[in-house]
């Protein structure tokens, strides 16, 4: 027996070695046979080591269980702890200010390490561990209140199970959103999920019991500012109410309106609806909330009476705020249109300054405030007596400015431009009265071409727009119309008129510039419209006038810069009166050609009785220079004729005595001459001028000759009395 078991024995002995022998010869192939499920790495000569985790472990799950005792509690923490790094881990569990009474790692005893004012746990074992530690922390008592703190790791998950020997009492969690509290035998039970954070605080305190307030019923204030607007037949009222609520919300505000009053409308915040209920000689207006109002409110009420007539005597109508505790209120009282307010009776209310009145009051209206009155209680009575005026008519219609381009020809045609600048509230139609023979061209409003008409008596309609704006702020738009006038040609001397249109409509200022035949002088102008001097501008021949925009420029440049212009401007004139007569439909845009002698106009105030017009005084160009020339040299002979005579008068006075009717008939000559022909005076002042000048001249002349002949004359005397006196 002993022999078969040596040999037994022998046998294993070789199976082991053999198998050792194999393991040191094969290598890897030995690991791969053990885990076959990592072949696919054995066949790869470059194996790849893991990577090193981000962190060294995980704290998965935390929980507390904590008895609280009398000044501490005793607390058993439960970790859930994954080591990841290889090698040794420290592992900060719970502040170092805790007295830790028992470690369990994986159910066997074990110790804690303090350091950095924690309690940590040292381990090299990789893997998920639980851990318990069994400590005692300090309750901290205040006035009426307790709590537990101490410092604890970030975790994910964690919970808390805190029983405390007190009923009746309020808990709180800092770090929990859901705090399930419970109570039981003379104790309260407290769980809680708390959030990641750096320490557990607990606070607990007795619970106090707040009775259940008696219910109060709300006390109203009222503060009423009431706008009355008085009109033709009727009184409008707007009423601001303010309310006061203390101790209680209203949802419901009572109001008594006077039994001739209809409400119109009832606006407030959160306003639900509004009813108005007949009682005993007056209205009840109940106005329902939404929700209920507290502190301040403001509920606005319009309302209206109707008069007997458009005047009358009537009491402004009252309202008054009912279930209030106190009411006070402000009146003020306007005319809507040209009615007169007296005011008969007040009884109850104050007169104030408008100036008093407040807000409330002042910004419902542009309107002036006639009168202002203050009540502190009802009821107050107001009666006033209301008269309305006759109305006179008023413009719905005016025109700011006029303004007119007239190009007269010398065979009497003159074509017309004119442009007003119209504020229109209501009217239809503009009413032209043109000149005589006159043939409308185009008209435009607002810069769009519009078709005339004419009436029975010959005037011409042009349809208006309505301006835009307010009554304070309207904006004038233009309404052009371009005429062209027939009259009877100029001649060598003469007079012409030139209208322009009478309108129905007032004009502020009318303006117009005339440019005439530049063959022709105008002596004096006469109308109902003021020339202005310093406009007179005249043009070249065949260009157009410098007014137009040259001012400036060289005589060369600016009369080569006028022809061009004139040629275009002309080829565009003619061009848009053939366009014009072809379409027959709508009138286009047509320019006036400026050319010729230009002269300013002007007239304020047109009314609608009276047609602006100017009367030229002309004469021929030609005739008028040889008529100047022989003004100029009978002047000047008649002034050398008369200095002649004056210098051989022996007393000047007694001449001037003598011819003192030639005198006064040459200065009225020349009063008469310079208000008919301007420039014929200048030249017989002209003349008169250098006779002036060749008189004076002349006197100097003779008073120098005379003195040296009386010089000579005296040096001769001498002469001769010396010869005397030397011969005797």
């Amino acid at each position: 027996m002993k022999i078969y078991a040596f040999l037994v024995l022998g046998l294993l002995s070789f199976l082991l070695l053999s198998a050792s022998s194999e393991a040191t010869d094969t290598g890897d192939l030995m690991i791969c046979a053990k885990y076959p499920d990592i072949t696919g790495l054995c066949a790869n000569d470059n194996v790849s080591l893991p990577e090193k985790p981000p962190v060294d472990y995980i704290i998965s799950g935390l929980d507390y269980n904590a008895v609280v005792k009398d000044k501490a509690a005793s607390i058993t923490a439960a970790y859930d702890i994954n080591i990841l790094k290889d090698g040794w881990v420290k592992v900060p569990l719970i502040s170092s200010d805790v007295v830790v009474s028992e470690v369990r790692l994986d159910g066997k005893v074990t110790s804690l390490l303090v350091e950095e004012g924690w309690h940590k746990l040292i381990t090299n074992e990789i893997g998920e561990h639980r851990l318990e530690i069994v400590f005692l922390s300090k309750v901290s008592a205040e006035v009426n209140s307790y709590s537990l703190k101490f410092n604890i790791p970030r975790v994910s998950v964690s919970h808390l199970w805190i029983e405390i020997p007190k009923m009746n009492i309020s808990v709180s969690v800092a770090s929990s959103l859901d705090t399930q509290t419970s109570q039981g035998n003379g104790k309260t039970y407290v769980s809680a999920d708390l959030m990641s954070a750096d320490f557990l605080l607990v606070k607990w305190s007795r619970k106090i019991i707040i009775p259940e307030p008696e219910t109060l019923e709300p006390r109203l204030y009222a503060e009423v500012f009431t706008l009355v607007s008085v009109g033709e037949g009727i009184v409008n009222a707007d009423t601001t109410i303010q309310y006061s609520i203390v101790q209680a919300g209203t949802a419901q505000f009572i109001i008594s309106v006077p039994d001739d009053v209809d409400v119109l409308s009832v606006a407030g915040n959160n306003v639900r609806n509004w009813r108005l209920e007949e009682g005993h000689g007056q209205k009840i207006l109940n106005v329902y909330l939404n929700s209920e109002a507290t502190g301040t409110y403001q509920l606005n009420v319009r309302y209206e009476k109707t008069l007997q007539s458009t005047s009358a005597v009537s009491e402004i109508p009252r309202i008054q705020v009912l279930d209030v505790e106190r009411e006070k209120g402000y009146i003020g009282v306007e005319a809507r249109t040209n009615v007169e307010i007296a005011v008969t009776d007040v009884s109850n209310a104050n007169r104030i300054d408008v100036k008093e009145l407040p807000h409330q009051i002042t910004r419902k209206t542009s309107r002036p405030l006639l009168m202002a009155y203050k009540y502190l209680k009802h009821p107050y009575t107001i009666i006033i007596d209301v008269r309305k005026h006759e109305e006179i008519a008023v413009l719905s219609a005016a025109i700011d400015s006029a303004s007119f381009n007239t190009l007269v020809i010398g065979d009497g045609k003159s074509i017309t431009k004119g442009t007003y600048y119209v504020k229109n509230n209501r009217k239809q139609f503009l009413e032209l009265d043109l000149p005589p023979n006159s043939k409308v061209w185009s008209t435009f409003v607002s810069g769009k071409p519009v078709k005339p008409a004419k009436n029975k008596e010959g005037m011409i309609l042009i349809p208006l727009s309505k301006s835009v704006g307010g009554s304070n702020s309207q904006v004038s738009f233009p309404v052009e119309i371009v005429y062209i006038t027939e009259a009877k040609g100029m001649g060598y001397l003469g007079s012409s008129t030139f209208k322009l249109p009478k309108t129905d409509i007032p004009i502020s200022q009318a303006n117009l510039i005339l440019y005439l035949p530049e063959e022709y002088n105008f002596l004096r102008f006469d109308g109902n419209m003021k020339e202005s001097v310093s406009g007179r501008q005249y043009g070249f021949p065949g260009t157009l006038a410098p007014s137009i925009g040259y001012g400036g420029v060289s005589s060369k440049v600016a009369s080569n810069v006028m022809m061009e212009d004139q040629v275009a401007d002309a080829e565009e004139f003619r061009g848009n009166v053939l366009t014009a007569l072809e379409k027959g439909v709508l009138p286009v845009q047509i320019n006036v050609p400026r050319q010729g002698k230009l002269y300013h106009f002007n007239k304020l105030m047109v009314t609608e009785d009276q047609q602006p017009f100017i009367e030229a005084v002309y004469i021929n160009s030609g005739i008028y220079f040889w008529f100047n020339l022989m003004v100029f040299a009978g002047t000047l002979f008649v002034g050398l004729k008369a200095i002649g005579e004056l210098m051989k008068a022996a007393n000047i006075l007694k001449w001037i005595k003598q011819k003192t009717l030639f005198i006064v008939l040459a200065v009225a000559l020349a009063v008469v001459v310079e208000y008919m022909s301007p420039p014929t005076f200048r030249s017989m002042l002209t003349a008169a001028l250098i006779t002036l000048v060749a008189g004076f001249t002349y006197f100097i002349y003779k008073k120098i000759m005379g003195i040296d002949a009386t010089r000579r004359e005296r040096k001769s005397s001498e002469s001769r009395l010396k010869g005397e006196i030397e011969a005797d």
